[in-house]
């Protein structure tokens, strides 16, 4: 959405990364919102960081 107002709207490949990501993050509060009553604060922590883990190496 870079320069939309002086060349018209265009999606570039970072933007589009930024659409996906927020969408995913909302999942992921709607599921914790769901689960964090139930669950043990510190499987989440853990699973959390693990998801953190994979996707930063990757």
């Amino acid at each position: 959405m870079t320069n939309s107002f002086s060349k018209g709207f265009s999606l570039h490949y970072g933007d589009a990364l930024t659409l996906i990501g927020a969408f995913f993050y909302a999942l992921q509060i709607v599921y914790f919102s769901n689960t964090a009553a139930t669950a043990n604060p510190f499987v989440i922590a853990f699973m959390l960081g693990l998801v953190q883990l994979i996707a930063g190496i990757g």
